[in-house]
């Protein structure tokens, strides 16, 4: 079975895509996934296999959006290389309402730097320091971001040591203009969905809703 693809868009651009996985693929439905822009499916994940990393999901097409691969790099995380056809991807980033970064949870700092480096070309640098500090993804000759901002416009992602006990895994962060606010309409959301339609009883291992990240 393949996705089921939508666009959600935001003041008419696209900003996300939607769509369904089966029950027994390698992604959680119902979490947000990143998606890396590549030339050709096929050559990231012959990239990837040779990085010591694995295909999770063959190529495959998402007609006519695009052709994408499920990839996991050593550590284990998975994301997703995406060949864009109609759909190139995220129109509108870096401003509220929109896709602001993908941050990279790893238990393995210095294999996932060489793991993306060699797939994607990415170089990598230290932002902050102490225990605040973070790893910067770069890609060189890009120019993202913003004119102002304390990075490089270089800079795509992030990477950040895992949690004792979390596995490794991408994460994906929206930009908003007030957490408080954002979270507060969540929980309204959430309380009103109850009401309208009570859920089916559960058991310890019926799958929750992912919480959301917010930037």
């Amino acid at each position: 079975m393949q996705p089921t693809p939508r666009a959600a868009r935001f003041r008419g651009r696209d900003v996300a895509g939607v769509g369904s996985l089966p029950s027994d693929g390698p992604l959680d439905a119902r979490a947000w996934n990143t998606h890396v822009c590549v030339a050709t499916a096929q050559d990231a994940a012959e990239k990837a296999r040779s990085a010591d990393g694995s295909v999770v999901v063959e190529p495959f097409d998402v007609l006519p959006a695009g052709r994408m691969a499920v990839l996991a790099d050593p550590a284990g995380a998975t994301f997703c290389a995406w060949e864009p056809r109609d759909r190139k991807g995220a129109r509108t980033v870096n401003e509220p309402g929109a896709w602001a970064m993908s941050l990279l949870s790893t238990r393995d700092l210095e294999g996932s730097a060489a793991f993306y480096g060699a797939v994607f070309g990415w170089t990598t640098e230290t932002f902050g320091v102490g225990d605040g500090a973070i790893t910067l993804f770069r890609l060189p000759g890009y120019v993202g971001g913003e004119p102002d901002q304390p990075v490089s416009r270089e800079v795509i992602a992030a990477m950040a040591p895992a949690s004792a006990g979390v596995a490794s895994r991408w994460g994906v962060d929206l930009w908003v203009d007030d957490v408080s606010d954002r979270r507060e309409r969540r929980e309204s959301w959430a309380a009103g969905r109850s009401v309208r339609a009570r859920p089916p009883a559960c058991s310890a291992d019926t799958p929750r809703s992912p919480p959301i990240s917010s930037r």
